[in-house]
């Protein structure tokens, strides 16, 4: 068992805390973007990656980097421990899409409830909307687009859900149509092409999940006709809080399973399947009765292809709602 703690857990155990602040709307399915309000207005100087770019506000000669809201693309080169001379499957893709919407010099407003959210070294986290010369309005949802082309997963703020609810549905129609990330052979010809592994996350430890981080499990189950072989597969939530790396031989016959709890352990005990990713902490969000936030489990082979996910609460095409919830 590998647990990889890195540069975003931060952003993470922001996405995964309790709501504090009241949610401005009634309905959270009904918000339009011109409801939460203007942060900043000015220009893009350049993009860093699928989710962040650096922006000078009016006024202003320097640059402030922005971290998007609502959203969460795979990461260019560097991420945490493992491959770190290599991007992620879908980061250059979103890195091109995103820099596509927002070539140096674009005008671009910047949206958020509150002018103090902030994550990672402080970087502001805004809702960016492009200036659309068709309509002359900032009107072009970059979130939207790249949820759309299937090149995000989605990442929930519990103070900054404003727009969470529309972003799922983009995401769980592009999942539906199997667009970018969401095709195993999106970067090329999967390993093990004929995988087919499920994932069912209880997400709801009950009470007070920080008490209890074990009570947070997902089960990760062979449900085709042939063995896999997920050694050095990798299970991960959608904000890239924590990492668990499966263990030479974790070798899955056809309807066997692993049941990998969030919390500490010890592999194998007290049942053969039992797994922990060893955090002391509960990583697995909630969801919240005033305002739509989740969170998402995806498993990924070693080349970092999405070959199966499971997200929570459940927007499109459901048979229960609140997928997820075990009882």
């Amino acid at each position: 068992m590998v647990l990889c703690l890195g540069a975003l857990s931060v952003a993470g155990a922001v996405a995964h805390a309790a709501p504090s602040t009241p949610f401005p709307f009634p309905d959270y399915s009904t918000v339009d973007y011109t409801q939460v309000p203007i942060q900043e207005t000015g220009v893009v100087d350049v993009v860093a990656d699928g989710d962040t770019f650096r922006f000078i506000e009016d006024g202003s000669s320097s640059y402030v980097t922005v971290r998007l809201l609502g959203i969460n693309t795979p990461e260019v080169r560097g991420f945490y421990n493992k491959n770190r001379d290599e991007d992620m499957c879908g980061a250059v893709a979103a890195t091109g899409v995103l820099a596509s919407l927002l070539p140096p010099g674009t005008p671009v407003q910047l949206r958020s409830l509150s002018k103090e959210s902030a994550g990672l070294d402080y970087r502001p986290q805004r809702y960016a909307f492009a200036w659309n010369p068709a309509t002359s309005q900032y009107d072009i949802d970059v979130q939207a687009e790249l949820a759309s082309a299937g090149l995000a997963t989605l990442f929930t703020l519990s103070n900054e859900a404003a727009l969470s609810y529309s972003y799922a549905v983009h995401v769980a129609n592009a999942q539906a149509a199997g667009r970018g990330i969401w095709n195993p052979r999106f970067c090329g010809p999967p390993e093990q092409p004929d995988a087919s592994i499920s994932l069912i996350a209880h997400w709801n430890a009950g009470r007070n999940d920080n008490a209890n981080p074990n009570g947070e499990y997902v089960i990760v189950r062979n449900t085709g006709g042939t063995v896999v072989d997920l050694s050095g597969w990798i299970l991960r939530d959608s904000g890239s809080t924590a990492w668990f790396i499966f263990p030479n031989g974790s070798v899955l016959t056809p309807d066997d399973y692993r049941v990998v709890h969030v919390g500490q352990g010890t592999p194998g005990s007290p049942e053969p399947r039992d797994l922990y990713v060893g955090s002391t902490t509960a990583l697995l969000a909630n969801v919240a009765r005033d305002r739509f936030t989740g969170d998402g489990v995806y498993l990924l082979d070693p080349s970092t292809a999405f070959r199966s996910w499971f997200d929570w609460p459940c927007v499109v095409d459901c048979m229960d709602p609140a997928q997820g919830k075990l009882t």
